[in-house]
């Protein structure tokens, strides 16, 4: 089975699991299948970031553990046939292990929500202690 995470980068952030997906970012896809992690650039598996869950269904990664992510963006991703796994902290390797144990839970809207109702949506004006932004 593979899974796809967000991470901050491909070199010194590698295993550090982003608050979602973005363009300044990097995606890993890990193979539990193979134990095997690649580190992808999102423009070098699709276009725009638009195109990015057609291309991944494509690949058979139908499996997503993020840290966070926004209402409608987990309604598209459950919509096109994903599962989303809410991450245990960000650590990339602590949350393949959880994976492989199936003991990630699934994100669910409600937590979703919850997320972003103490986000508010608006970054310059936050002043959260628990924004990862």
């Amino acid at each position: 089975m593979k899974v796809v995470i967000p991470v901050i980068d491909k070199e010194q952030n590698r295993y550090t699991i982003a608050n979602g997906f973005n363009e300044k970012g990097c995606i890993c896809v890990y193979d539990s299948v193979a134990n095997d992690i690649v580190w992808y650039e999102p423009s070098n598996v699709a276009e725009n970031l638009a195109n990015l869950l057609p291309e991944l269904a494509k690949r058979e990664i139908l499996q997503v553990i993020t840290t966070g992510i926004k209402p409608m963006a987990l309604n598209v991703f459950c919509n096109s046939g994903f599962t989303v796994y809410r991450s245990y902290g960000d650590n990339l390797m602590v949350n393949i292990e959880l994976f492989n144990k199936e003991s990630l839970p699934i994100y669910e809207m409600k937590v979703s929500l919850e997320d972003a109702a103490a986000c508010g949506g608006s970054c310059h004006s936050c002043s959260s202690p628990s924004c990862k932004n």
